[in-house]
């Protein structure tokens, strides 16, 4: 797989996915977030097992770069064609928060796709511990000076998430879906879920919710101060086709809800 892997990203054989992203309580998708995906020789596989591949062996660098490109070039394509302004999540391992290239990289790709940088989230996940926060900092600034956005990914699950929101200007949280699995029923689920929206909003951080499968949970986040979720209950990662086709009926459903 570490042999195949850099053709792959070479050749585009890797298909970037979006998932919806919505607001609460209406479930109208707002943007997107970029998943990558690798058919390889006729067989699907797991990302978390070529991603985390890709990050063992150093190729993270080139594939994160590949799927920001694919995944730009969409969302502008896609707006072009509606009319609309949806935005795009992509996210970028930590090791890329060690160097300033990542800062010409989104650059390049923005200034490629005609992409405005306020439409592109940059999710740092916490699967790999930030070692100097402090480089890791004026890098994060320095594109949040471009204009793009900056989200804490997986929050609540990572080595520090406190640390992370003491050592880096972000923009975004994205709540783990392991506080949401059992919100309907736990109390210390509602209660942290509660505290992570308060105190995002304290430091004026918008806040995503992931994981929501069920009516019930979207309702207890939206009640919990909550207004916006992602998760199989909107949408599992699909092809870009099948997002542009998804699109365009809503569109038709708001112009015959427009009529009635």
């Amino acid at each position: 797989m570490i042999e195949e892997l850099p053709n792959a990203i070479r050749s585009g054989a890797l298909d970037v996915y979006l998932q919806p992203k919505v607001t609460l309580p209406d479930g109208v998708v707002y943007g997107f977030e970029a998943l990558v995906r690798w058919n390889r020789e006729g067989v699907m596989v797991p990302p978390d097992r070529f991603v985390s591949v890709a990050e063992e062996s150093g190729l993270i660098l080139e594939l994160d770069r590949y799927v920001m490109r694919r995944a730009t070039q969409v969302t502008a394509d896609i707006n072009a064609e509606l009319g609309r302004s949806y935005s795009i999540s992509v996210n970028l391992s930590a090791l890329h928060f060690s160097g300033r290239r990542i800062v010409g990289w989104v650059q390049a790709a923005l200034a490629d796709s005609r992409l405005p940088p306020s439409l592109l989230t940059l999710e740092i996940t916490e699967s790999v511990e930030l070692g100097d926060w402090r480089g890791a900092q004026a890098t994060v600034e320095e594109l949040r000076e471009s204009g793009t956005r900056v989200s804490i990914d997986d929050f609540g699950t990572g080595y520090s998430s406190i640390g992370y929101l003491h050592a880096i200007s972000a923009d975004e949280l994205k709540i783990d879906r392991s506080l949401v699995e059992r919100i309907e029923t736990c109390d210390k689920s509602r209660f942290l879920v509660d505290t992570v929206l308060d105190m995002a909003g304290n430091l004026g951080l918008d806040v995503v919710v992931e994981g929501i499968e069920t009516e019930s949970q979207a309702r207890v986040i939206h009640q919990l101060g909550g207004n916006k979720a992602q998760g199989f209950l909107y949408g599992r990662p699909m092809p870009e086709e099948t997002m542009r086709t998804l699109l365009r009926n809503e569109g038709v459903r708001d112009l015959e809800q427009d009529a009635g």
